[in-house]
């Protein structure tokens, strides 16, 4: 498969740009933002939608390689855990701390995605067996 092909079906198949996209990351950030405003609610948002939107970074980095996804989704599993901890009392974390890092890394994963470009190069496609 050449260079081209392979973009083209990495256009077409990233998560990032399907319809599924809205909702492994567009409810997620609808239900992180509702928590800043909803204190009591806030473990009760942040929690699923960060492991939803962690998750589904970390399956569009392996398979497709997307670059900003390497770097958001430790942080959105990362972040869910904060939460969890600070909820469950374990350990007090502001929870202006863990949006402060939330969204700082993902400005910069897609910071590091405009200079580098989408894809990371050593991800190979994996073609699709038609059995």
């Amino acid at each position: 498969m050449n260079a081209e092909a392979c973009q083209a079906e990495r256009n077409a198949t990233d998560l990032v740009g399907s319809p599924l996209g809205w909702v492994l990351w567009g409810l997620p950030i609808v239900l992180f933002v509702g928590g800043i405003a909803w204190t009591e609610a806030r473990a009760w948002l942040w929690v699923p939608c960060l492991l939803v939107a962690g998750t589904a970074c970390l399956a569009n980095a392996s398979r497709w390689g997307r670059l900003h996804c390497f770097v958001t989704g430790p942080r959105f599993l990362l972040g869910a855990v904060a939460t969890l901890v600070d909820a469950s009392g374990v350990m007090a974390i502001d929870w202006r701390w863990i949006l402060a890092t939330v969204i700082g890394r993902t400005a910069s994963g897609y910071g590091i995605e405009w200079l580098r470009g989408r894809y990371f190069a050593a991800v190979a496609i994996t073609t699709r067996s038609s059995s």
